[in-house]
């Protein structure tokens, strides 16, 4: 199960942040945390191993959800919303977040307006029909994470080389940040995230993967492009991190096409939704909008595309 909370806060006066407001919202998360479950905030403050919550950046509550990056100039509503794949930290959280009636931000307590809870059971997405062509609207930065693999047999670090066709040599500090939408990079972090969180399997890993890695999913477009973003964490320590934003839109190959696997794409895209895809999640980052396209909505893209004129 999913839990899903959203707290209205009222911004009454300017504020500024010093970095990227989902960074301070995740210490939000911690400070909320601490008040009912020191030990397990500590634990998660610690540990190393994927999040098993995610949040927004705070965002201004208006006709559409605005993100505010770091100023806020006068007084507004603004919304925070957190994603929580584990019980008793929903539990925890919930019981901290009942007895308060502010919440600090950058040394001000500002007034708790609305708070409101959402549960989703991300198994039922899976009776959706399955998807060919689809758009993915990455609404905050977004990067992926590439690191080599450790081979236990051996004793070395292990790449994919460039054609993947073949596992070489790697540097064992090689981590990488990838600020692009690949396929294959999306995916399997939505899978990641599915297989240490779902208890119900959706698909055998190492064969959707295989699938994945043969090319079965093509980007198809940019309507717009994409930005990439230098977003701070400490301007002063000059800790950052690139993520981009934008519309993409993508296609499966229909030699590649397989009903079964498109399924598991609209159900992990879906799940994507909820609970931010890619690195910094807990901190606002990789959230989407996923939007299924059928094939007359790809040909009028293709062709607005084709008389704009607009590249990348």
């Amino acid at each position: 199960m999913i839990h899903i909370l959203f707290i209205d806060l009222l911004i009454d006066k300017p504020i500024k942040f010093q970095q990227y407001s989902g960074f301070a919202i995740r210490g939000l998360f911690y400070n909320i945390l601490t008040k009912s479950n020191k030990e397990l905030a500590d634990e998660l403050h610690a540990s190393k191993k994927i999040a098993p919550f995610s949040s927004t950046p705070l965002l201004k509550v208006n006709n559409k959800f605005h993100v505010i990056y770091s100023t806020i100039n006068k007084p507004c509503i603004t919304r925070i919303g957190f994603s929580i794949l584990n019980d008793d930290l929903f539990l925890s959280l919930i019981q901290s977040i009942k007895d308060l009636s502010t919440l600090p931000l950058i040394g001000s307590e500002f007034l708790i307006k609305m708070v409101e809870v959402k549960e989703v059971d991300p198994s039922t997405f899976y009776s959706y029909e399955p998807v060919k062509e689809f758009s993915v609207t990455f609404i905050t930065p977004t990067y992926f994470r590439s690191s080599p693999k450790f081979c236990k047999v051996c004793r070395v670090y292990l790449r994919k080389d460039p054609s993947f066709r073949k596992l070489v040599l790697a540097n064992h500090s090689a981590y990488k940040f990838i600020p692009l939408p690949q396929p294959e990079h999306l995916f399997r972090n939505l899978l990641k995230l599915w297989c240490n969180f779902i208890n119900k399997p959706l698909v055998n890993p190492i064969k959707f993967l295989d699938w994945l890695d043969e090319g079965a999913i093509v980007i198809s477009g940019f309507p717009k492009g994409i930005i990439t973003h230098r977003v701070y964490e400490h301007k002063t320590m000059n800790k950052w991190v690139v993520g981009f934003t934008g519309t993409v839109h993508f296609s499966i190959l229909s030699e590649y096409y397989d009903k079964r696997y498109a399924k598991v794409v609209d159900t992990l895209l879906r799940f994507g939704e909820l609970t931010n895809v890619g690195g910094g999640r807990s901190a606002g980052f990789g959230m989407i909008k996923y939007q299924p396209m059928v094939e007359s909505e790809v040909n009028d893209v293709t062709f607005k595309e084709r008389r704009s004129g607009e590249e990348i």
